[in-house]
Parts: structure tokens; sequence; C-alpha cells
């Protein structure tokens, strides 16, 4: 696991999972692909980025971290993954 930092700063990207990679699209083009398992932080910083909830669930699965920021483009929320939390976990889990 390499544990990369990606941004997606790109207007109108929309991003999915396909065969555990995270696929990047614009206007119906692949940008880019980029393996679950080598994400560590994925960084949200346009207001106009479409994202599915698999992708999201598939981030935390693999104990990455999503960064939302705003309009600002300052931080505004951070969705962490519970596998990391033991306390959470536990709480979960009961």
């Amino acid at each position: 696991m390499i544990n990369r930092i990606i941004e997606i700063s790109t207007p109108y990207s929309r991003l999915k999972i396909r065969n555990d990679l995270l696929v990047v699209e614009r206007d119906g083009d692949v940008i880019a692909q980029i393996p679950v398992a080598d994400i560590g932080v994925l960084v949200f910083s346009d207001p106009g980025i479409s994202i599915t909830q698999p992708v999201l669930s598939a981030i935390a699965e693999a104990n990455g971290v999503v960064v939302l920021c705003g309009k600002n483009y300052m931080p505004t929320g951070v969705l962490l993954p519970y596998a990391a939390n033991t306390t959470g976990a536990e709480i979960l889990r009961a």
C-alpha cells in the first residue's frame, strides 16, 4: 500500500468505483484510474464534483480518509474509517 494523497480539483468530474479502481471521468472520458488500496487521503477541492456512495465506502474500507472542501477551497469536513478508530468500532458493534 502506497498511501497516496489524491486531490480531485477538476470541475464537473464524476467519480466511481470499477474493479477496485477509483475512476475519474469528465465529459464521459476517463481522465484517471487509481487503485483504491493506494489511496491514503482523497481530497475533494471543487464543489462541482459528483461522488457515488460506493466511492466513499471503498475509501473507508481501505482505511483511507476523505476530506471535503467548501467554496473557499478550505476543508469543511472529514470522513474517517471506523476500522482505524477502535473505540468507535466497538460502540458500533455493540
